[in-house]
């Protein structure tokens, strides 16, 4: 069995397993629009994570890795990952195309680079997906309020702002450098959005208001993300705020982190 890891198992796979590949999946997109409520959030202030929305498209691709389990392991681990994902989250057959067929865990090796289109490389793999209709579900809503989001949840794993900065480091260090891990710029945009808001509290700016609502239910968090989520938000208008919402430079703009040492998450405020 294939464990196909694309949030948190990247880097806290917390299983055993036999082998490892990089690779993608097709027809699906990542996005931050599941809610946690343990591990990146609590039930009073909801943290996100990012799930797999199915497009169809097999031009989306999905970039991670797939871990193989021993057969003496399935049981444990399903186990393990059945309760770690409980949340909403539910096991689906996917197909996964290995960049490589002995996987290299260095960008250093040449080996990172070279892709395998061989059709009997192909794997299919189990991928841990919530969908739309499970009771955690927040979908989609304008970037500063996910960042916002982001900025200021935490949960017993540690603060969701960790998880976004993670992701990103993870995923540029399993992506070839001639591939692009964040093709429609979600990461990009909210790690950009995370950055100005970073910024701004630090400064001693109120973004508070505009953009999240402190302490909420999940009902609460989807419905204000309903109603934000009809602001149109243009590149005009981010390009004013001094945001590049673009991939102008493939993956650099995403994974240089270096900037972001003098800022500091503030914390959540205590749920009462």
């Amino acid at each position: 069995m294939w464990i196909f890891g694309y949030g948190s198992l990247l880097w806290r796979t917390n299983f055993p397993y036999e082998e490892k590949r990089h690779g993608y999946i097709k027809n699906y997109i990542r996005r931050f629009w599941q809610a946690s409520l343990d591990h990146r959030g609590t039930e009073e202030m909801p943290g996100r994570v990012v799930t797999l929305i199915y497009t169809g498209n097999p031009e989306d691709k999905v970039w991670g890795t797939a871990f193989k389990v021993a057969p003496e392991n399935i049981s444990s681990v399903i186990e393990y990952l059945d309760y770690r994902e409980k949340n909403g989250y539910s096991k689906q057959k996917i197909d996964f195309y290995p960049n490589t067929r002995n996987v290299s865990d260095t960008r250093s090796s040449n080996e990172c680079d070279i892709m395998v289109p061989c059709q009997e490389d192909i794997i299919q793999v189990e991928a841990y997906i919530a969908d739309e209709t499970n009771d955690h579900y927040l979908g989609p809503a304008p970037p500063n309020f996910i960042a916002r989001q982001i900025v200021q949840c935490q949960g017993i794993s540690g603060p969701n702002l960790e998880y976004l900065t993670q992701l990103c480091a993870t995923l540029a260090a399993i992506t070839p450098s001639n591939q692009n891990f964040d093709p429609d710029g979600h990461l990009s945009l909210l790690t950009e959005h995370v950055k100005m808001i970073l910024s701004l509290d630090k400064e001693g700016n109120d973004t508070t208001s505009s953009s999240f609502e402190e302490k909420g239910t999940i009902d609460d968090y989807r419905e204000t993300a309903k109603t934000k989520n009809k602001i149109s938000i243009t590149s005009d208008s981010l390009e004013k705020s001094g945001i590049d919402h673009g991939f102008k430079a493939g993956c650099a703009g995403l994974v240089c982190f270096a900037d972001w040492s003098s800022l500091s998450a503030p914390k959540p405020s205590k749920a009462s």
